[in-house]
């Protein structure tokens, strides 16, 4: 979703959506814990599962 310079050296680009952004941007938007669990601020609540993914070289 852009660039992010506050990550940079400290994460790792590793593929390339070349379809279903809707789905990638569903993922971005989930619920999250927040501010109730400072461990698990940034972790979704409810448990995000790809079932299908297709890996072109």
């Amino acid at each position: 979703h852009g660039e992010k310079p506050q990550l940079d050296g400290e994460y790792t680009a590793f593929g390339e959506v070349t379809s279903g952004m809707g789905v990638v941007n569903e993922i971005a938007n989930a619920r999250t814990y927040g501010r109730q669990n400072r461990r698990l601020q940034n972790h979704p609540i409810d448990p995000i599962i790809i079932r299908r993914i297709e890996v072109y070289r």
